[in-house]
């Protein structure tokens, strides 16, 4: 979307044009640049974790070797996109998504109805998914921490996204 936006430069006043007897007139109208922004764009990158509801102090006893969290680092997600010349890019989370279904839902007891499990922004450094509706309302299912990393800045390389399984989340069969 970016990739359409330009800005102009006014060259007015930047040359002169000299006739043959040394003459001299300052151009000043008529030349420009248009110089046309270049954004960040995704690529085909993937990276992954694999978390377990065996590994909450509620699930199986079979959770040996399971872990219900699981982490990005910023380098991982900035790989992400490609980011052309205004590298490099921060990487912070998007609020405008808190309240969008993460297309998870959660059932409260057997045979009970699903509800969604929403995102939810705790913060600039926060975001959580939260059943939303049923008497479950506002529970945290998971939550996904920001940590600044050893440069204390947020938005570089060296930042860690840790993802934490809090709660059950339906298996969609």
């Amino acid at each position: 979307t970016g990739e359409t936006t330009t800005a102009s430069l006014s060259l007015a006043s930047v040359f002169t044009a000299t006739d043959t007897d040394g003459d001299q007139v300052v151009i000043d109208a008529g030349a420009t640049v248009t110089i046309q922004n270049d954004a960040p764009t995704q690529n085909a990158g993937v990276v992954t974790f694999a978390v377990a509801e065996d590994a909450l102090a509620t699930g199986n006893l079979d959770a040996v070797g399971q872990t219900a969290t699981g982490s990005f680092s910023g380098a991982q997600l900035a790989g992400l996109v490609n980011a052309g010349a205004d590298a490099p890019v921060a990487i912070a989370f998007n609020g405008a998504i808190a309240g969008n279904a993460t297309g998870l839902t959660q059932t409260a007891a057997p045979g009970g109805v699903a509800h969604n499990i929403v995102w939810s922004a705790s913060g600039a450094h926060e975001m959580d998914g939260v059943v939303s509706g049923g008497p479950n309302d506002g529970q945290k299912v998971f939550t996904l921490v920001q940590t600044a990393g050893v440069d204390g800045q947020y938005g570089t390389a060296d930042d860690t996204f840790t993802f934490t399984l809090l709660n059950h989340i339906d298996n969609g069969t």
